[in-house]
């Protein structure tokens, strides 16, 4: 059952630091005001389970909320899921850097540098026009300025309209 420290309408619910069901009031009563509102919950042990989760709010994952073990907590126990929260934000951090690189980019990073080590290797050596290089750097570039500013009048077009309904909902 959900009690009234976990209702729809609480705080709490976007934090890791939940109060644990024994200290919670045993009646639910809704839109009721949870007995930790404007203070402190007390904090709750780590889980493999905040890996997962997300905010309700932002979409964001719990893992990167900030939280401090509860000082009343007996030390080893506190240093426990002080390293289990490292441990996870690792984990969580690797899985971004997975999910955002992907195979293809990786192996177009890898060319260059292994063609550099072949010729570090054999000490080869070239005279290279640098003119050669230039479409690949100046085009791509090129776009992503004109992508940017396109943006940039979408956002500000947008944000005159959002004046204009508010001074209008004014008036």
């Amino acid at each position: 059952p959900k009690d009234a420290a976990m209702d729809d309408n609480d705080w709490l619910n976007n934090t890791i630091c939940a109060p644990s069901v024994s200290e919670a009031p045993s009646t639910t009563v809704k839109g009721a005001r949870s007995p930790y509102y404007g203070k402190a919950p007390p904090s709750e042990s780590i889980s493999f389970q905040l890996l997962f989760r997300v905010s309700r709010f932002s979409n964001a994952r719990v893992i990167n909320n900030p939280w401090r073990p509860d000082p009343n907590w007996h030390w080893v126990f506190r240093w426990w899921n002080e390293f289990l929260l490292v441990f996870l934000k690792s984990v969580n951090n690797i899985r971004v850097f997975f999910k955002m690189w992907r195979f293809t980019d990786v192996l177009m990073m890898s060319i260059p540098l292994a063609v550099l080590h072949v010729c570090m290797e054999f000490q080869l050596k070239g005279d290279y026009n640098p003119g050669l290089f230039m479409p690949t750097v100046v085009f791509p570039l090129a776009f992503s300025v004109n992508a940017t500013f396109a943006r940039r009048e979408a956002a500000l077009r947008d944000l005159s309209l959002l004046k204009a309904a508010a001074a209008g909902y004014h008036t």
